[in-house]
């Protein structure tokens, strides 16, 4: 295959593929975008609407809120509905409706109108609607429940017009009694004034929206897919057209809306966009015909395939115009050199009009050959005899590569297209590489390990700039951070050539930098966490360093302080001193306080003076100039406790002086009340007796009687009544359990009473304990014996719930039944209704008793003091 057929086939393949990608994406991507850009200005447009219809309800609801709120409207409806003047009141009332509220929108409003909480209409604009029942109208329904409700577009008979109602209930002034209802009845045909107007105003022109063309509209559908605002293209649509389109039918689906293409309700292909509005349940609608939305793409894919086609024809002209002119050239090239290669120097290329590199080659041929004529060094005679010039080249080409090579900084020369044509000794060091491998490559498949130019490439700047470049590289793959520098060579026109780059490690000053930045960081970090101040001035005092802490001693902020004298924060009486002991330093250089720690005086923002504790050094910086350092505390609560200790070591030397005294005359006030205490002691021991006999006297009697009574039963009662009456029976049988209680408490009382009221047991600290061999059923057994009167008084339900086979244990039956009743009693006081449980189980090789209630319970608090 000839070159000529190469340079066609390759160049016009290619622009053919290219034109025809180019062509096809343009054509789908505008496509694309005109689809987004009409859905965008659809959906601007829906959106739009959607708020004007939102501003626009809103507003006949507040005008209908702001008439419900009217005191005049509120005092005669409640006379009317409470049947007080009702004439008078009414007629007042139709008055104030006609002129001061439907005369604020006449020509919207249809009518106004008062309703009863029956649904009965008491008062309207429109004398003939008076007397009449809407309790069945959703508006009335709706607004019972919600507080205000406005209904869905409908025809109205009396004024043969379609019309919406805006119903919001009113409250009595002194409350919120609902006492009515007020209705704005409003014209239907001012939703069609919001779906077509620019801006939204209650009274606004009809005027198109702009941008939907001549196929798009805006419409509103309600919920039963009923159009209730006018159609383009239908007349008389309203509550007319049914539109059961994708669209709308997705909006009721999803309750948001959709954007798509689908057939509308005339079926032709459009753009739509829908929106919901929740409130209504209405649904908005924006759309535009696909024919007139597309048009332009149409146009657009003609135009495309006339400009490919002429293209395609211009391309193929081109490619054989310039194919032929390339080979040409060729031809005329391959026919000299083969006469030089025949030893013929006498006939030069022939000349011809080319501005390229072909012409370029051309004439260095000729000179070639003019020179090789004139010197006849490049006979075929003499060629392998004078080598003297060849032999001086490459002994300054050896001393040159021995130059280059020995210096240790990495340097490459590249030529125009970034290939490196020559790398001293450093380069294939730091890359083990060899001149093989080189092969031509380009810089940054050496140095970065990339098939791809390095961002903010050096050589890419330098070609651009043909100046000097440098700047610091940081790459893994060169194994370090270096400084490259990039040098232009220019040819004789001042056109880039190529470039010779140096790049000198710098990794170790890099961290030798990080580490001084890093110190310098932390120091500055730990002088402003330092809990003392630390201020640093220069020989001038004038502040330097001013840390977080001073700021809170001193109370002078940074930016007040940098660059201030350090008297500001000196009191008046101290600055002389100051001032003569850094002049004293900086002539004789003998510190007077430097390199100790003394207290002296400083003064905040604010002119207060505080004691403060300083620590005071010096740096030498450059210039031979010092720098200070001084470091405070402020001591000011040191001092005060200092002084505070002072007045406490005094007030106790005080105190210390009278403590004897306070001591002998309250240990003569101490054997007074000991004397006094034995008294009451013997006192004690007397009452106790008394009350000790007190107590068993009547026990003793109680019991006695209870043993007569319980033996006159058992003689009278039990063993000579007869009855076959059950009740009567269980009857008997319970007093006779209830004189056994008694009986038996009665012991148990006065056992208790013996160990209380024995003087010498509670002397001692310890009570004698009854033990004995006792099973905790019977103990339960017996407690709930005992209170069971208290269940049939409160009605409460006694649950045992004992376990089988318990074994005995060893303790004093009475303290433990005692214990027993203690807890069945708080549980039965702390019960109002249900159960009270008493449960005994086996665990863990001990016997645990429960009383569980279903009451209030116990509070958390006394939770740990239940058995104390």
């Amino acid at each position: 295959m000839t070159i000529k057929t190469k340079i066609l086939f390759w160049f016009l393949l290619p622009s053919i593929l290219i034109v025809t990608a180019t062509a096809a994406f343009c054509y789908f991507y505008t496509y694309k975008t005109v689809k987004e850009n009409i859905f965008n200005k659809l959906e601007v447009a829906a959106d739009v609407l959607q708020g004007h219809i939102c501003d626009f309800l809103d507003g006949k609801r507040g005008r209908t809120v702001d008439f419900s709120s009217d005191g005049f409207i509120k005092v005669h409806t409640e006379k009317i509905t409470n049947g007080i003047d009702v004439d008078s009141s009414t007629f007042q009332l139709n008055r104030h409706l006609l002129y001061n509220k439907k005369a604020l929108d006449e020509e919207n409003i249809l009518e106004v109108f008062i309703v009863d909480m029956n649904g009965k209409v008491i008062s309207s604009t429109e004398d003939s609607q008076i007397g009449q029942d809407i309790s069945g109208e959703l508006y009335f329904s709706r607004a019972k429940e919600r507080g205000s409700f406005i209904s869905d577009l409908h025809y109205f008979p009396e004024f043969k017009q379609n019309t919406f109602e805006v119903s919001v209930l009113m409250t009595a002034n002194e409350g919120m009694r609902p006492i009515g209802m007020i209705v704005n009845r409003y014209r239907g045909d001012t939703l069609g004034k919001v779906t077509r107007s620019g801006t939204i105003e209650e009274l606004g022109q009809v005027e198109q929206l702009r941008g939907l063309g001549q196929t798009g509209e805006l419409y509103i559908v309600n919920r039963d897919k009923l159009m209730i605002t006018g159609s383009r293209f239908v007349e008389n649509a309203i509550l007319k057209q049914v539109v059961d389109t994708k669209g709308v039918k997705a909006v009721f689906d999803n309750g948001i809306g959709m954007i798509g293409i689908y057939p509308d309700y005339r079926g032709i292909p459009i753009l739509g966009v829908s929106k919901y509005i929740e409130e209504m349940d209405w649904v908005i609608v924006a759309s535009k015909d696909i024919s007139e939305a597309f048009a332009p793409i149409v146009r657009l894919r003609n135009f495309t395939i006339i400009m490919g086609i002429t293209g395609t024809i211009l391309i193929v002209l081109i490619a054989i115009f310039i194919s032929t002119g390339i080979t040409r050239s060729i031809k005329k090239i391959t026919k000299t050199t083969k006469r030089m290669a025949s030893g013929d120097l006498e006939h030069p290329l022939e000349s011809y009009k080319r501005t390229d590199e072909l012409k370029e080659l051309g004439e260095s041929i000729n000179l070639a050959m003019n020179g090789f004529r004139e010197s006849n060094m490049f006979s075929v005679h003499s060629i392998g005899k004078n080598k003297l010039p060849f032999q001086q080249l490459n002994k300054s080409r050896d001393k040159w590569v021995e130059t280059f090579d020995t210096i240790t900084d990495i340097i490459t020369i590249h030529d125009k297209d970034f290939r490196i044509v020559k790398a001293n000794k450093a380069f294939f060091e730091k890359f083990n590489a060899d001149k093989q491998q080189l092969n031509e490559k380009k810089r940054y498949e050496i140095f970065h390990g990339t098939d791809s130019l390095w961002h903010n490439c050096s050589l890419v700047k330098c070609a651009t700039s043909l100046k000097p470049e440098c700047e610091e590289v940081d790459d893994p793959n060169m194994g370090g951070i270096f400084l490259a520098f990039t040098y232009p060579i220019l040819n004789e026109k001042g056109l880039f050539y190529g470039a010779v780059q140096q790049f000198r490690n710098i990794t170790e000053r890099k961290k030798a930098d990080e580490k001084i930045k890093r110190a310098k960081e932390f120091s500055e970090k730990l002088i402003e966490t330092a809990q003392d101040a630390i201020v640093c001035i220069d020989e001038d005092g004038m502040v330097k360093v001013w840390n977080r802490s001073a700021e809170k001693i001193f109370g002078y902020s940074r930016v007040e302080i940098i660059g201030q004298s350090i008297t500001t924060i000196i009191p008046e009486k101290y600055r002389k001193g100051h001032l003569e002991g850094l002049r004293r330093f900086l002539q004789t250089g003998q510190p007077k306080i430097i390199g100790s720690t003394t207290k002296v005086s400083g003064k905040t923002k604010e002119g207060v003076e505080i004691p403060i504790e300083l620590s005071l050094s010096f740096q030498r910086i450059e210039n031979k100039r010092y720098s200070f350092t001084g470091i405070i505390r402020d001591i000011t609560s040191e001092e005060e406790a200092k002084k505070q200790l002072i007045d406490k070591t005094n007030e106790l030397a005080y105190y210390s002086q009278t403590l004897e005294q306070k001591v002998e005359k309250r240990t003569l006030e101490l054997k007074k009340v000991n004397k006094k205490l034995q008294e009451q002691d013997r006192m004690k021991t007397e009452f106790l007796a008394t009350v000790s006999h007190e107590l068993r006297t009547p026990l003793v009697l109680i019991r006695g009687f209870a043993r007569v009574i319980d033996k006159k039963f058992e003689d009278v009662i039990f063993d000579h009544v007869r009855t076959k009456d059950s009740k009567v029976q269980k009857s008997i049988r319970k007093v006779k359990d209830h004189l056994d209680i008694i009986m038996s408490e009665g012991k148990r009382l006065t056992d208790l009473i013996n160990d209380l009221l024995d003087i010498t047991k509670i002397e001692a600290g310890k009570v004698e304990w009854r033990m004995e061999s006792i099973s905790i059923a019977e103990i339960i057994e017996q407690a709930t014996a005992i209170t069971s009167g208290f269940f049939e008084q409160n009605e409460l339900e006694l649950i045992k719930d004992i376990e089988d086979g318990l074994p005995d244990v060893t303790g004093d039956r009475d303290r433990l039944i005692q214990v027993m009743i203690n807890l069945i009693s708080n549980a039965v006081k702390n019960t109002k209704e249900g159960s009270v449980t008493c449960k005994a189980r086996k665990m863990n090789g001990e016997i645990v008793v429960s009383v569980i209630d279903t009451g209030t319970g116990i509070a958390e608090v006394d939770q740990e003091k239940i058995f104390d």
